[in-house]
């Protein structure tokens, strides 16, 4: 059953199936997938993962309502995550709602097209310990400001006597309230995580999507700023007021008076010309009727007197909110940009016509299995992934995660083999034949843990290393396969590492290696 809502399939599926993740990464994981909205790329996605998953396509439409949830299903050309199936509903998550299906419905619409994940112990997101560490920490500073924010304006409140005027104490909780729901809708606005949003937009209506109002041509004043930003820094304008300058009120009663207009325009086009209700917005609507009642009932609305110094006072405060907020969203909207502009190159750059036109204009090396007897995958595999990898060197201890992850999804797709470089240094040189003589010793699957572990931590410890595993690294059977790696390796005039080869092919820049993946 689908726990909590979530703005992609992808992490409700996550979250339905009980794996641990964290949103951040999660999201930029899927909205930069090239193949986001296809089951392939969900595949991709939960693979990397570490999420057994298999798709297959029923005979039998019917038998979907039998199988298991959660799983993924086609349903009306949309993919959806299905939560939980009764006797007369089917429960799905759907373009960011969840929404309940009749079963002879879903069976109707259903292509037949399923994708079941059954996690096991290994199932967890990648670095999750480091992600899960910056989340808590984000989450940190930001529970931090918000404790600073109300200490402030607590502290305020004390200064200004305010908690002995039930007016400005009423017009102060309004006003605040006004914050809260424009900041829930700027996130929502920029396509940002909120659970408060997204419970709000959907528990007065199961069907209501705020985000068909944001994005409406009549979200913007002159089509440039929205009116969650003008919202957002006139409730923060009207906070400052009335904790600092509450003898000012009056000119901000005025203001409200001047903004009740806007909010009969607002229910009227969602109701006669979007014909789709946000509940954030009409949340705004009645907070601006509210603020006029209880100006109204505790004597606010006054003519002001008008006085230069008063009046540049307002203006500085109900302007300063507004640049801020207006020079500062835009660089916010900049990360879903990049995103976007990430996806929208990834989905490029894996089209198989582009990848093999740009490799085939790559040079090209003689390479065969017989080059390495180091190898993982199917070695009757179409495609022959050639790395010439430095035991020592940085860049191939970041690239190695990625290798290795290669080899678990693409499985019997792929055939990987290394070739390894020795090194004159005394105390590495043998580190090329060791990880050979782990290969030769070991087999391919204790080889490759070994390997894990030495890109990770044990090439830094290299002699106690050869001490833990007692390899012979002077066989002639490793001398034999090193002296082939390196002779290939002084032939083609490949000093360079890590060097990576695809069918002979070197990779293209515009690539990495855990591309191929998505290939």
């Amino acid at each position: 059953m689908i726990k909590k809502a979530g703005n992609n399939n992808f992490t409700v599926l996550l979250d339905a199936l009980s794996v641990s993740y964290t949103r951040k990464f999660a999201r930029k994981m899927y909205e930069e997938h090239p193949h986001k909205n296809n089951m392939f790329g969900l595949s991709r996605l939960l693979s990397g993962y570490h999420i057994p998953n298999e798709g297959a396509i029923l005979r039998n439409v019917d038998d979907v309502a039998s199988i298991e949830p959660p799983f993924v299903a086609l349903f009306a050309n949309n993919l959806v995550v299905v939560g939980k199936i009764t006797e007369t509903e089917v429960f799905i998550f759907e373009r960011g709602s969840e929404k309940k299906v009749p079963v002879d419905k879903f069976k109707q619409g259903c292509s037949g097209a399923v994708l079941v994940a059954e996690p096991d112990n290994k199932s967890i997101e990648p670095n999750f310990k480091e992600n899960r560490r910056l989340e808590c920490l984000r989450h940190f500073w930001g529970v931090t400001l918000a404790t600073a924010i109300v200490i402030s304006i607590i502290l305020a409140a004390i200064q200004s006597g305010i908690y002995h005027h039930p007016g400005l104490l009423t017009v102060l909780t309004i006003t605040m309230t006004g914050v809260f729901i424009c900041y829930l809708l700027v996130k929502k606005a920029l396509r940002f995580d909120s659970n408060a949003a997204d419970i709000i937009c959907s528990i007065f209506n199961k069907s209501s999507n705020c985000n068909n109002v944001l994005e409406s041509k009549a979200s913007k004043l002159f089509g440039i700023i929205s009116w969650s930003e003008v919202g957002f820094g006139y409730f923060i304008s009207g906070a400052i007021l009335t904790l600092f300058f509450s003898n000012l009120t009056p000119y901000f009663a005025l203001i409200n008076i001047c903004a009740l207009p806007y909010t009969v325009w607002s229910v009227w086009y969602q109701k006669a010309r979007a014909k789709q209700w946000c509940p954030l917005c009409l949340i705004v609507q009645v907070l601006f009727v509210l603020q006029f009642a209880a100006n109204w009932i505790f004597g606010f609305i006054q003519t002001p007197a008008f006085q230069p110094m008063e009046l540049l006072t307002v203006a500085v405060i109900l302007i300063i909110p507004f640049l801020i907020i207006t020079l500062l969203l835009p660089v916010l909207a900049e990360n879903v940009q990049v995103e976007q502009a990430t996806y929208h190159l990834n989905h490029f750059k894996m089209n198989e016509n582009v990848f093999q036109s740009l490799l085939k204009e790559q040079p090209h090396y003689d390479t065969n299995l017989s080059l390495s007897k180091i190898i993982f995958g199917n070695p009757e595999a179409d495609t022959l992934v050639t790395v010439v990898s430095n035991p020592h060197c940085n860049p191939c201890s970041m690239m190695h995660p990625k290798i290795d992850r290669l080899i678990s999804v693409l499985g019997e797709k792929v055939c990987v083999q290394f070739l390894f470089l020795n090194f004159r240094r005394e105390h590495i040189k043998d580190s090329g034949k060791f990880l050979i003589a782990a290969y030769l010793s070991k087999g391919g699957t204790a080889a490759k843990d070994i390997f894990r572990d030495w890109f990770k931590n044990d090439k830094d410890n290299a002699g106690q290393t050869y001490k833990k595993y007692n390899f012979d690294l002077m066989s002639d059977e490793v001398v034999l396969e090193q002296g082939k790696h390196a002779q290939w390796c002084t032939n083609n005039n490949i000093h360079g590492t890590p060097t990576l080869l695809i069918n002979g092919y070197r990779l293209p820049e515009q690539y990495q290696i855990d591309d191929l993946i998505n290939i």
